[in-house]
């Protein structure tokens, strides 16, 4: 042996085999944990957007229906409401005319305001207001 062989000796840092056995399985774990994180957010994210897709559109026909029935609702009342204030309005009924206006808008409390006019005549608008 030279000398030379023994200073390369001296410059090796030796590592027992322990750390070497603890490193390369900590790197297998994390490497494994890694790749199972990025494979289930690729498949999952796609997933999700459908998900939330669903909802949005669900959520969306709910509220639709809820309108549609809203606007069904205050059309009947409107109509009820323009014949009575037309018969009220050759009868001069106030008694009737006034519980009717009183149910309506006790029980509809977004019925805000209801006139009646006929056609060319703005001397003959008649109206319930809550």
């Amino acid at each position: 042996m030279t000398t030379e062989d023994t200073e390369q000796e001296k410059k090796r840092i030796i590592l027992p085999i322990s750390f070497k056995l603890i490193t390369m399985i900590s790197v297998i774990v994390l490497i494994s944990l890694l790749s199972v994180t990025v494979a289930a957010t690729y498949f999952f994210r796609a997933d999700n957007k459908i998900r939330a897709m669903e909802d949005t559109l669900n959520y969306s026909t709910l509220i639709s229906k809820k309108i549609n029935t809203d606007i069904s609702s205050i059309a009947d009342k409107a109509k009820l409401a323009a014949i009575n204030l037309q018969s009220s309005g050759k009868k001069k009924d106030v008694s009737s005319s006034r519980i009717f206006t009183e149910t309506m808008f006790s029980r509809d409390p977004n019925m805000i305001f209801i006139g009646l006019l006929e056609k060319d005549k703005i001397q003959t608008l008649m109206i319930i207001g809550n």
